[in-house]
């Protein structure tokens, strides 16, 4: 940008000027010379005036709020917005009935209104059975509202989901129903409904129970000024490569954590993305949402996404406990830390055995502690278990580039003795 000059310093080189290499010498207010000096300084200092806005306003440091939307606009670079948190994937938020009750759909109409035709019928007519008198299924309508214990946390379902007889697990898309991250949840949150306040279920709902299998991490609060100052500055340079733009793309979408990136895994033409999410589990709809952004990025060759292969890790301890402390507190701390342990090692990482020894030692009311056993399996995140285990020394191990350890209270064993 020039050197501004302003109002006096023009008007004072002017008259300098004409005083010089002319015969004028009167300058006053009334004067002719001075008007004509006033009206070129005026005029001259209003275009340093625009030039410096032109200037301010393609500086995104110098920008805020919606001057630097217009910005972004001009460059064609979008802020990113704030986004609901969402999956509509059919392998994460499940209805099902209480399994205590050993009972199928059939079996829970039937227990629950023996000989009753008048409410069964009622409920056939309403759609939420499929048959008055030879019940197989039961229908839950879209737009139940589902929620975490002190109901901070409101989703809603997106479809009708169907209980029978086969299928005991109703699979369901869900919103939540506030925009932000506040939204995100993690695995087995979503374990309340409002389903008792559909008059003809009230009797039913007390048998059906929910959960989403998987975290939901896609809800973002929006990008801040500095994020987008950033965006826009580092642009030009994204759109340089292909692999840092796909990078870009994938991480800016909220519950990414890393992408790994492998080209030509299936010819030429073609990668692979390996996605590991904020949650040790990334779920079916994340992926989903990954596919659909690459997607869209244009000259792009064929995609192909994926989560990590897991590994689930079982341990089991004796822990010795000192005299004086809650041995069930010591052994809740000490679940806990192996847990986060294991889920925060990266996809390709190692578990170090010295690690877990000193991660132990370092838990208050631990006097001493013997391992039982350490076992690695292939987990099923979609069952929950943990197949084809082996037994291991208890020695460092290392995941493939395509695997990432996993563990959770069901795989940690711990006892505890006082003393």
């Amino acid at each position: 940008m020039p050197l501004r000059r302003t109002y006096i310093d023009i008007k004072v080189d002017g008259k300098n000027r004409l005083t010089n290499a002319t015969p004028l010498n009167e300058f006053g207010a009334t004067s002719i010379a001075g008007s004509f000096l006033d009206i070129i300084a005026s005029e001259s200092d209003r275009i340093y005036s625009d030039i410096e806005y032109l200037h301010r306003s393609l500086d995104p440091t110098r920008n805020y709020g919606i001057e630097l939307d217009n910005l972004g606009y001009l460059l064609g670079i979008k802020r990113n917005a704030a986004y609901t948190a969402l999956d509509d994937s059919l392998t994460n938020f499940n209805f099902y009935i209480d399994k205590r009750t050993n009972m199928t759909a059939a079996q829970l109409i039937n227990n629950l209104y023996p000989g009753n035709n008048v409410m069964r019928q009622r409920l056939a007519q309403a759609g939420f059975i499929d048959n008055a008198n030879n019940p197989t299924k039961i229908t839950l309508p879209r737009g139940i509202q589902i929620f975490n214990p002190n109901k901070s946390i409101l989703y809603t379902t997106l479809n009708p989901t169907i209980i029978s007889n086969n299928t005991p697990n109703a699979y369901t898309g869900v919103i939540a129903s506030a925009t932000g991250a506040f939204s995100n949840v993690q695995s087995h949150v979503l374990v309340k409904h409002d389903l008792a306040n559909e008059f003809l279920l009230r009797d039913i709902a007390k048998f059906i129970l929910c959960t989403n299998n998987f975290p939901i991490q896609t809800g973002n609060n929006g990008m801040t000024d500095a994020d987008y100052r950033y965006k826009i500055t580092t642009a030009p340079q994204a759109r340089n490569t292909n692999e840092l733009t796909i990078r870009q793309t994938i991480l800016a979408i909220p519950g990414i954590r890393n992408v790994y990136f492998q080209r030509g895994k299936y010819g030429y033409g073609t990668y692979s993305v390996i996605i590991e999410g904020t949650s040790p589990l990334v779920s079916e709809g994340l992926l989903n949402l990954v596919q659909q952004r690459i997607n869209n990025l244009d000259g792009n060759d064929a995609a192909f996404i994926y989560a990590p292969e897991y590994r689930g890790i079982e341990m089991s301890f004796n822990i010795f406990v000192e005299i004086g402390f809650d041995a069930d507190q010591v052994r809740e701390n000490a679940r806990d830390a192996i847990i986060n342990y294991i889920n925060n090692i990266p996809v390709g990482g190692t578990i170090i055995w010295n690690d877990v020894i000193t991660l132990l030692g370092n838990i208050t009311g631990i006097q001493d502690f013997i391992v039982d056993y350490f076992k690695i399996g292939e987990y099923n995140p979609f069952q929950k278990l943990n197949k084809k285990q082996i037994v291991l020394r208890t020695i460092n191990q290392r995941s493939y580039d395509n695997q990432k350890f996993y563990t959770d209270r069901g795989l940690i064993k711990i006892c505890t003795r006082q003393g």
